[in-house]
């Protein structure tokens, strides 16, 4: 039932799942990360931690420092970073990312948009006492599910975006078409105007000629012409 809508943003979307997400899975943190074009990183664009604000939007993980990690959003449908069974995915954000936070846990699911990954969702358990978590298959489903349902608002916030666009497109030709209608209607009195001015100058250059020999009548035609 969660959309994206004219009262309801894509940000307001994505905290409302979130916190729907996380108190089911009784986690703290839920983040949402974006590939960048060259799809050598990803980028934070979301982040929900309602009781743990040591962390921020916009933080950078790049492929280099996370190469297990990365491999493993290709093949997999969700990543649970957290497992002893991939030490080389644990061991890459051990020290760097889940210690300075406190996660003990993170299950990712990535996001699709047709069948290439765009992004993640992370989910991650937060544990001031270092208690562990072991995912369930409930856990890895919810996961999928808010992935897909984060990638369907993704997807009706750049449709509403690109709608948004087009009215402003067309609002801004029709004020284009307003103005050129004006445009050829001054254009056309003013070539009305002219062929009324250019014959009042040959009537007042006849007159002249006619009363060549009259200065009065002489002065008041230039006097009138000027």
């Amino acid at each position: 039932r969660i959309a994206v809508a004219e009262h309801n943003s894509l940000r307001q979307a994505l905290q409302k799942v979130s916190r729907v997400t996380a108190s089911t899975m009784h986690i703290g943190r839920i983040s949402i990360w974006m590939f960048l074009p060259h799809r050598q990183a990803i980028r934070c664009e979301y982040l929900y931690q309602p009781d743990q604000p040591n962390a921020f939007e916009g933080t950078l993980l790049h492929s280099q420092h996370f190469t297990h990690y990365f491999k493993a959003l290709q093949l997999t449908q969700t990543v649970p970073v957290a497992d002893t069974s991939d030490p080389a995915i644990l061991q890459e954000f051990l020290e760097c990312y889940m210690k300075p936070l406190h996660i003990t846990a993170m299950l990712d699911a990535p996001i699709y948009r047709g069948n290439q990954v765009i992004g993640i969702v992370c989910h991650e358990q937060v544990s001031a006492t270092g208690a562990s978590r072991e995912w369930q298959a409930q856990d890895t489903q919810l996961a999928a599910f808010t992935a897909s349902t984060v990638a369907r608002l993704y997807e009706e916030a750049a449709k509403q975006q690109a709608e948004l666009m087009l009215s402003a497109h067309q609002s801004h030709a029709q004020t284009l078409d307003r103005i050129a209608s004006i445009g050829h209607m001054a254009a056309g009195a003013a070539h009305d105007f002219k062929n009324i001015l250019q014959g009042i100058l040959t009537y007042a250059e006849m007159i002249s000629y006619a009363a060549a020999n009259n200065l009065e009548v002489q002065q008041l035609v230039t006097k009138q012409i000027q």
